[in-house]
């Protein structure tokens, strides 16, 4: 007796399909690849760039009475601290649709070239030269450490653990900051490293901060170029786009030429120093005037608080006196009672111990 082969559903609906022309799913299909013309990929970052978010940079009003201020004061950050004027959004669209476009450190802005290099940098925010080696380049480098526990007492309250470790990454939490370490955190991530997630700070984030705060050299203009150089090289679609003021000044100082239908953006409001934890000023100079009022009027009760005080340790002295001289006449009549009972033969009664040895010898 012969077997025969039963045919499998898989087989026959192959079949079937292959007889009426489909492709099977085991044969891969071929497909032209989607080639853009150079104008059709322009348009496209076109519409990219003008959908991602600007981080502005941020500016500080002047305050001496803080230490942020007087250590950027120190450093030659002022130019990064002051107001600025508008940006214009369009050219700063153009420079990086332009850099995103051909790939390249020198963007062509209608027809004028704009190089931003560490040197322009450098001249435009009146910058120091480098004298010394970098400070957070060397960290990089692995040539020194900086402890948690010394950036924590460089920027965070005292007395609490800064650091948490979410699904094992170490950050430093914003609520731990001081109120030197806020302002550092807002001047970092607003004119050095853009990021607006200010919730939490990645640990290269928080030893820039820390070397700052410490008055160190670092050379920041570096930093902002290659920042610039990632904003635009980073595939990631909705990176930011950062320095929209450095890149607009820098267009306007080239004398590119503006448009009438260019929009302009005003500058953002400064740091609120109150918002983010520091006092104002004036609450503070009120503060010390209130606390030095308080003292004035310490000092002026002070020769009324001694005459009280004197009248009553005068006071508790007589009852010392009184009560002295009560205890010596108890213990006249103690002796006298015991004196009289030993001459009419009469038991005198036994006395509870004395509480106070160092008494007067008794009146006669």
């Amino acid at each position: 007796m012969t077997l025969k082969r039963k045919a499998t559903r898989t087989s026959a609906s192959s079949s079937s399909r292959l007889s009426r022309g489909e492709a099977s799913a085991s044969q891969p299909t071929h497909e032209a690849p989607i080639t853009l013309t150079p104008e059709d990929r322009r348009a496209s970052i076109a519409q990219a760039v003008q959908r991602r978010k600007l981080v502005f940079e941020r500016h500080f009003e002047p305050r001496e009475d803080l230490s942020f201020w007087r250590t950027c004061q120190a450093l030659q950050f002022s130019k990064l601290l002051e107001e600025r004027g508008k940006i214009n959004q369009d050219l700063v669209f153009e420079y990086y649709i332009d850099r995103e476009f051909r790939n390249t450190d020198l963007p062509v802005v209608r027809s004028i070239e704009v190089p931003i290099t560490p040197q322009i940098i450098r001249d435009f925010y009146a910058l120091p030269a480098p004298v010394e080696p970098c400070a957070y380049q060397a960290y990089k480098n692995h040539e020194f450490r900086l402890s948690d526990d010394t950036i924590a007492r460089a920027l965070c309250l005292p007395g609490e653990n800064p650091w948490e470790t979410p699904r094992q990454k170490t950050y430093l939490r914003r609520p731990s900051l001081s109120p030197s370490g806020r302002c550092w955190m807002y001047f970092v991530l607003g004119n050095i490293c853009p990021n607006s997630h200010l919730s939490t700070i990645r640990p290269e984030i928080a030893v820039l901060m820390c070397l700052l705060a410490q008055g160190r050299y670092v050379d920041i203009a570096s930093i902002i170029a290659h920042h610039l150089t990632t904003a635009s090289q980073d595939p990631y679609p909705n990176r930011p786009i950062v320095f929209p003021h450095l890149v607009s000044d820098l267009c306007l100082r080239l004398q590119i030429p503006s448009r009438s239908s260019d929009k302009m953006i005003s500058q953002m409001d400064p740091v609120h120093y109150k918002r983010i934890g520091v006092p104002n000023a004036a609450e503070t100079t009120c503060a010390a005037e209130v606390h030095e009022h308080d003292d004035a009027e310490m000092d002026a009760d002070v020769p009324s608080l001694r005459d009280q005080v004197s009248g009553l340790a005068a006071v508790v002295t007589n009852m010392e006196c009184v009560q002295m001289e009560t205890l010596r006449r108890v213990d006249y009549l103690i002796q006298l009672s015991q004196t009289l009972c030993t001459h009419h033969g009469i038991p005198f009664p036994p006395l509870p111990p004395a509480e106070d040895a160092d008494l007067p010898p008794a009146a006669p």
